[in-house]
């Protein structure tokens, strides 16, 4: 009888352990409270944050920043629209939000995903 050999291949996928967020101040603006800045905490795993316009009645671009890394939105008229950030470790943040609204009942706000 013969040694044969069998190989064995086993694919293990790990998923990193989603993290939780604390902020120290809000994460929504609008026309009458246009720019914030404050700190976010990360613990546990990663996250990606996705910022959303709303456009009101004349229209909004907005600009979040994340320790340096920005993520933008543009919006018209009565539209919505969002964008995505990349994935940020655990650790402290400073982030600023700024909006610069056209009129009307535009608003904007950011999050974790």
């Amino acid at each position: 009888a013969g040694n044969d050999a069998t190989e064995v291949i086993r694919t293990v996928i790990v998923n990193e352990p989603k993290g939780t967020v604390t902020y120290s101040t809000t994460t929504s603006i609008n026309e009458s409270e246009f720019s914030i800045t404050g700190t976010l905490t990360i613990s546990g795993g990663s996250l990606s944050f996705e910022l959303n316009a709303i456009g009101g009645s004349k229209g909004a671009s907005v600009f979040l920043n994340i320790n340096g890394a920005p993520t933008n939105v543009s919006v018209g008229i009565g539209a919505s629209s969002s964008n995505s950030t990349g994935f940020f470790g655990p650790g402290t943040y400073t982030y600023t939000l700024e909006g610069v609204f056209r009129g009307g009942d535009g608003v904007a706000q950011f999050g974790a995903l």
